[in-house]
């Protein structure tokens, strides 16, 4: 059968047939300047061009291409001219489309109107959110208006709670299946993770608009925790006594925390916004209770539960006044908003996933929103400009806090650290004087050697994908302390190299290039030089940090041992200059002694024959002792 390829030409309409043939099927075109057209040709698994003009001439230049369905030609000649959108973007502040040569229209995204100038948009003050799995969609809150009220955040794989902060117009949400919390601008001009480490199975979130704080809990780690708009300062809120919970909301203007919890026994409980004074204000009468929503006119706090089939509402002061406002069967209640007169929710046994709605005072009459949703919708909450009201002391400047701040309701505010211990100012933030730092590879944490209860870190984790791979040996030099900052060493097996960086993560730099894996580091404070131990070259080398030093040592080996020695924890005794390591050799793994100029080499103690003992160990200064762990027997001595 004959095939014909055309085109239609632009402004006229007119068709015009370039190609005829009764063998060959084509099947995409691309243009380009310089009078050539390019086809592919599935049936004959050609690529080529003819003439633009009459379809003449045509020129197989590539053979076995089948299977292609679409072409375009990368041609900057094809991209010349200007119109009125080229500069500026036409002083749209979003979409700008040229309507002539001298003319040009400004258009908004989903979910914002433009303004009277005709250029820029302002999103619209109110809409519903709900979550997917596979994202965070927003649509109109009248049942009757199917239109969308935000471009789709996409690219989640198991996205849960859902909040937002109208002020900056952004959206934050949970990833239980990529175990992140996120956030966006409402029109997707940026989007970036904000938690991505240390978390469990994360589904709950809320905004605190007036301290500029995010709350959410942990199901897996029992925890709710909290950081700044921006995940800084993240910080342990309430760790003690709960049991798997699950939604959670904020009351900025009388300063409340709600959450409810799923463990062995259900509640709905309320704290201060550090977590201090918590009551339980439900307890009796739920079972799985899902979602939590404050309506903040009437001072009322509503919940749903999953296995009850029911939402309620109680006085959130009191805890007294409890009502029924949903009782129902079939259903299977994930979500609950309040807005204005009425209360939606996420039913995902209802045609198949539907977002529904009722009024406050009288569910009976309920319609639907929005239907066909999925099994896998999830929260629901109100994009509303007008919840944002009030203020309190954590309102200006951070309430004078370094780090955090909480209102306690009443006027009374309270600053915390979550990183530091809180000064005798009760505002700023200082150092720990000891904790325990140690290497996830590729994160840098910390934790404490007093308080084991405590579960914020004493310092900030250090997590830099371009600068941790693999990071094994650490080390540090107190003697920097009157400077505000001590040193941390640490070796990174993917670089082969010993880097160098101040505790409060400033001033990074590469001290020692080429290093092979180390596996031991040891600062010598008096001597302002470091001492590593390196299995590849089976040595221990010393090089001094500050070159400028008189009597300072440039990278020189120390210790040269036998190819069958592999060197790896390393320790110094400063006082003594005596130098401790394990030796992984697989024939005779050993502890040795040396003074740290190299001298005096003896092993003091052979640990037997075993392949499986792989001894460490930290030496005791205080009382002279030495403290060897054998991996292979895991045991300390």
């Amino acid at each position: 059968m004959a095939v014909r390829s055309c085109w239609i030409l632009v402004g006229t309409g007119a068709r015009c047939r370039i190609r005829r043939s009764s063998t060959s099927q084509t099947c995409s075109m691309g243009d380009m300047s310089g009078g050539k057209l390019w086809w592919a040709d599935d049936e004959s698994a050609q690529l080529g061009t003819v003439t633009k003009r009459d379809g003449r001439n045509p020129v197989v230049l590539r053979n076995k291409t089948s299977g292609v369905v679409h072409m375009k030609v990368y041609d900057r000649e094809g991209q010349k001219g200007r119109n009125p959108c080229q500069v500026n973007n036409g002083g749209c502040s979003q979409l700008c489309f040229p309507t002539s040569e001298n003319s040009r229209s400004c258009s908004c995204t989903v979910g914002y109107n433009l303004r009277s100038d005709r250029m820029s948009c302002e999103g619209v003050d109110s809409f519903l959110m709900y979550s997917i799995h596979e994202g965070i969609r927003g649509i109109a809150l009248d049942p009757d208006d199917h239109s969308e009220a935000l471009m789709p955040i996409t690219g989640t794989l198991f996205a849960v709670g859902v909040d937002f902060h109208a002020a900056n117009d952004t959206v934050y949400w949970t990833d239980m299946g990529l175990n992140r919390i996120s956030r966006s601008k409402r029109d997707q001009t940026w989007r970036e993770d904000i938690i991505t480490t240390g978390i469990s199975r994360v589904e709950g979130i809320a905004v605190d608009w007036i301290a500029g704080n995010l709350y959410w809990t942990d199901h897996g780690f029992n925890l709710i925790e909290i950081s700044r708009l921006n995940g800084a300062y993240r910080s342990v809120v309430i760790s003690d006594g709960l049991d798997q919970p699950r939604a959670i909301a904020v009351h900025p203007q009388k300063g409340y925390l709600f959450w409810t919890e799923w463990g062995q026994n259900p509640c709905i409980g309320r704290s201060r916004l550090d977590g201090s004074d918590q009551v339980t204000l439900v307890n009796s009468g739920i079972t799985w209770p899902n979602g939590i929503s404050i309506d903040y006119e009437e001072n009322t706090l509503y919940w749903c539960d999953a296995r009850t089939d029911k939402i309620e509402r109680i006085n959130l002061e009191t805890g007294e006044n409890r009502e029924i406002v949903l009782s129902a069967a079939n259903v299977d209640l994930f979500s609950v908003a309040v807005f204005g007169p009425y209360i939606y929710w996420s039913d995902r046994a209802h045609s198949n996933g539907s977002i529904r709605r009722g009024l406050k005072s009288d569910t009976t009459d309920a319609v639907t929103v929005r239907s066909g949703l999925g099994v896998n919708l999830k929260d629901v909450t109100i994009f509303n400009r007008g919840r944002e009201k009030g203020t309190n002391p954590c309102a200006r400047s951070n309430g004078g806090c370094q780090q955090l701040c909480f209102h306690l309701g009443s006027g009374r505010r309270t600053c915390s650290c979550a990183h530091g211990r809180l000064a005798e100012d009760g505002f700023a933030c200082e150092r720990y004087e000891g904790y325990l730092l140690y290497s996830e590879r590729t994160i840098l944490k910390s934790i404490h050697l007093s308080d084991e209860n405590d579960l914020n870190s004493p310092v900030q984790p250090l997590e830099n994908p371009a600068v941790l791979k693999n990071v094994i040996a650490l080390a540090f030099d107190y003697s920097q302390e009157m400077t505000g900052n001590n040193r941390i060493f640490f070796s990174d097996m993917h670089y082969g190299n010993i880097q160098m960086i101040n505790d409060d993560w400033s001033d990074r730099t590469v001290l020692v290039d080429n290093v092979g894996s180390v596996e031991g580091l040891a600062y010598h404070r008096g001597w302002d030089t470091l001492y590593w131990s390196s299995s590849t070259s089976s040595s221990i080398s010393r090089h001094t940090v500050d070159q400028t030093r008189v009597s300072g040592f440039y990278r020189e080996a120390v210790v040269t041992l036998s190819e069958e020695d592999h060197p790896h924890t390393l320790a110094l005794h400063e006082c003594h200059n005596l130098m401790f390591w394990t030796n992984w050799n697989e024939q005779r793994p050993q502890h040795h002694e040396v003074h740290t100029v190299g001298q005096k080499h003896a092993a003091y103690r052979q640990l037997g024959y075993s392949h499986s003992e792989r001894p460490h160990h930290r030496p005791r200064r205080r009382e002279d002792l030495l403290f060897r762990r054998d991996a292979g027997q895991d045991r300390e001595m």
